[in-house]
């Protein structure tokens, strides 16, 4: 890791500095935590509207980021943030403002927009499966993020976490366009949903073996009311989509059971002739 920047394959800090040190709601404090994390999450932001390209799902996607930082700080030391820098700084000030930037610039130049978010999104089988496909890879791709820079090591302001969201950038524009468009077009091609699949496993399965005994990670356990809202959430929505593939596969049969019926009777209608 070293080889590309004399920063890399040290250490990270176990007395690193969160954003939680003083949650005073004052104006000093609040331009302390104006750094360069303000920022990207500014062209985070900018450029995650480009993909998504729905105003609605992709303030879900700002809210979730925020509940993953909550659900993880106890285990990552660098999600702890005051109230208000989840709300003011995060929600309000970067994020929602970069969205509507995003969004004024899609409109601008007609590019097309997606409907993640509508009437039937949980009664389209196919869309609802990739509402989940999007916030799994969304939770994945996120949490990811600062666990490979935890694990290997990788100071915040480096080049590889810049290089990183430009990959992920350029695969994402195409992976969510190939997804959106699967819902109302069968032959769409898979290759860069399942190439994306891939590179989240991939990251997922370097940040698991480079845990033990890594960087600022905090081996604490995680209270019941963390996981069990995640897991409601998880096994309902596993339920509900399990429900609306058993509906769409009975009417997919009844056509086919009738037209069978149909031909049964014209067979016999003819027999009878003869």
């Amino acid at each position: 890791m070293s080889l590309g920047d004399n920063r890399l394959g040290k250490p990270v800090t176990k007395d690193m500095h969160t954003y939680d040190d003083n949650c005073e709601f004052e104006w000093i404090n609040i331009v302390d935590n104006l750094d360069h994390y303000y920022w990207s999450h500014v062209i985070n932001w900018l450029l995650a509207t480009f993909l998504v390209r729905d105003f609605w799902f992709l303030n879900f996607w700002s809210v979730l980021d925020e509940i993953i930082e909550l659900s993880w700080q106890h285990k990552l030391p660098h999600f702890r943030e005051c109230w208000w820098d989840h709300v003011l700084l995060d929600v309000l000030l970067s994020n929602t403002v970069a969205i509507i930037i995003g969004m004024i610039i899609i409109k601008k130049f007609k590019f097309q927009q997606y409907s993640w978010f509508a009437k039937d999104t949980f009664t389209n089988p196919k869309k609802f499966e990739a509402v989940l496909i999007v916030i799994i890879v969304i939770i994945g791709n996120f949490l990811n993020n600062f666990f490979l820079m935890n694990q290997l090591w990788v100071p915040p302001k480096c080049w590889m976490v810049v290089y990183r969201l430009l990959i992920w950038f350029m695969l994402g524009h195409s992976a969510f366009r190939e997804l959106h468009n699967s819902i109302t077009d069968q032959n769409q091609s898979y290759q860069l949903r399942y190439l994306t699949y891939f590179t989240i496993a991939i990251e997922t399965l370097i940040s698991i073996k480079f845990l033990p005994d890594c960087g600022n990670l905090q081996n604490e356990d995680t209270p019941i009311y963390i996981w069990l809202p995640w897991l409601v959430v998880g096994l309902v929505s596993l339920l509900w989509w399990i429900k609306l593939q058993l509906k769409q596969s009975k009417q997919q049969i009844q056509p086919q059971s009738q037209e069978t019926i149909q031909k049964q009777d014209k067979s016999r209608k003819g027999k009878k002739k003869d």
